[in-house]
């Protein structure tokens, strides 16, 4: 998901931007007015007037500037709305953009009442007092929301941080223990160097690429351990995964050089099983260095589909790439 959304200004900045902007437009039209008989009051109605007008039109576009960049959470499509739940509190997400949306109404209303009040006004006073009051009240409304603008310029460096993943592409989730080979893997997959993206939530790296017109991502962090051990953002986050994954690929080390036995890689396969429903893919990595016995008492345990992968030999992972498409396309016609 690819968002452009500006920095979000305090109250002060915004007040200083349109006070500023209308004084110097004010300023800059003072001089057509000079030599040409209007009087003090019409040329003070004229100014102020302009101060007022300018001074919303800068204030009300910075606001609802703000409500139209931001995304609407339930046209977000699953994946990214559970992410918006790992990492933002939604009722101060909406509350916060509804109070913006009210404040430039205020606003525009303020503006409203202060041009009735020159129009009407018959001396200085009256008019400098109409255009000071609605300066006045427009910063209260304004530092009203000072929270809720906070708020949201911390969600706009959270929403900044979301990958950039494809949802409505076929996706194969890779899975399993850490230094079993995901990573490897993955870029003989894809042919290429995959793309990293930072998670929103931790400070480790999604990895993806494409191959055949599937989408393969590799969750550091995330499906490498037992869900028990996982904190609740974590949980919230494999939720996300659900509403991506197509098939997950689960990658086993026969060698056991990863640092974890085969008995714990094939407890962790039974998890993820458990927490998807989708088809699963199987694989055995490391096979340069695997043992024919090694590689058997995998398929032992899993079963004879497990498809043994050696990564530096094109042949291999071309296998394994097919059978990721065969298993995307079964996937997609069971649903």
């Amino acid at each position: 998901m690819h968002l452009s959304i500006g920095n979000v200004d305090t109250p002060d900045e915004l007040i200083a931007t349109a006070f500023l902007k209308a004084r110097k437009t004010a300023s800059k039209h003072r001089g057509s007015m000079a030599n040409k008989g209007m009087n003090r009051l019409f040329k003070s109605n004229k100014m102020e007037m302009m101060k007022i007008v300018v001074a919303t039109d800068t204030l009300v576009n910075k606001l609802d500037g703000v409500v139209a960049a931001f995304p609407s959470l339930n046209t977000m499509p699953m994946f990214y709305q559970e992410l918006v739940r790992c990492t933002m509190d939604q009722d101060l997400y909406k509350k916060s953009l509804g109070a913006v949306d009210w404040a430039a109404g205020q606003i525009r209303k303020l503006a409203k009442i202060s041009r009735d009040k020159i129009r009407r006004a018959r001396d200085l006073d009256s008019i400098t007092y109409a255009r000071n009051s609605f300066y006045g009240r427009a910063a209260s409304v304004l530092k009203q929301i000072k929270k809720e603008l906070a708020y949201l310029e911390q969600c706009r460096k959270i929403l900044r941080e979301f990958p950039t993943i494809k949802t409505d592409m076929p996706t194969v989730v890779i899975a399993g223990y850490p230094n079993v080979g995901k990573s490897t893997l993955l870029k003989a997959l894809t042919y290429a160097q995959p793309k990293i993206a930072p998670y929103p939530f931790t400070t480790k790296q999604l990895m993806f690429g494409y191959a055949k017109g599937l989408q393969f991502v590799d969750t550091p962090g995330l499906l490498d351990r037992p869900f028990a051990k996982r904190n609740a953002i974590e949980k919230q986050a494999i939720l996300a995964l659900k509403h991506l994954a197509t098939v997950i690929l689960f990658v086993i080390d026969p060698t056991e050089t990863c640092g974890y036995m085969l008995p714990a890689q094939l407890e962790l396969l039974k998890q993820i099983r458990d927490l998807f429903s989708m088809p699963m893919l199987v694989t055995a990595t490391k096979l340069d260095i695997a043992t024919p016995e090694q590689v058997k008492e995998v398929q032992r345990a899993v079963g004879k589909d497990v498809i043994p992968v050696n990564t530096t030999t094109k042949a291999s992972v071309e296998r394994l790439l097919n059978a990721s498409e065969e298993f995307v396309r079964a996937a997609q016609k069971a649903s």
